[in-house]
């Protein structure tokens, strides 16, 4: 995939996500998808679920005075034929242009039938936002990553 088209396609979930248009954000995965952060893994199966994620992290971030968050692809392979592995840094930023947070993410994204980039798995490699799953229903998989 084309490295521009890359930069662009997260620095319009950046946008969307400063913009608490989570609805645009969470269109962005292919659904089913896995989540992992830390040991934790989340099977998602509804776009409802990456909504919900993103707007409990998001929430938190205003409580800090936040005002928007920059991307920042860092690392980009070719996985196979059809999908990339995008290493991408978030910096969340409040409204003095102070840094709140940075975390790193890496995604699996490939392109659809229709020429449009979707996401398939994440990883959020920080962890800078532990409690990011609180409030989602966990799954089986979660629950043996504990054990």
């Amino acid at each position: 995939m084309d490295r521009s088209a890359i930069i662009a396609f997260f620095k319009d979930k950046a946008h969307a996500y400063t913009n608490g248009k989570m609805v645009s954000v969470a269109r962005l995965f292919d659904v089913p998808c896995k989540l992992m952060i830390g040991t934790r893994s989340l099977d998602i199966t509804r776009h409802s679920e990456i909504e919900s994620i993103f707007t409990n992290y998001r929430d938190a971030l205003l409580e800090k005075d936040f005002a928007e968050t920059r991307s920042d692809v860092l690392h980009l392979s070719q996985a196979d034929d059809e999908t990339t592995l995008c290493l991408v840094k978030y910096t969340n930023l409040d409204r003095s242009g102070g840094v709140i947070s940075e975390e790193a993410t890496s995604y699996f994204v490939r392109k659809s039938d229709n020429g449009l980039m979707h996401i398939v798995s994440a990883e959020f490699v920080d962890e800078q936002s532990p409690n990011l799953f609180d409030g989602i229903e966990k799954t089986d998989s979660d629950a043996q990553t504990k054990s």
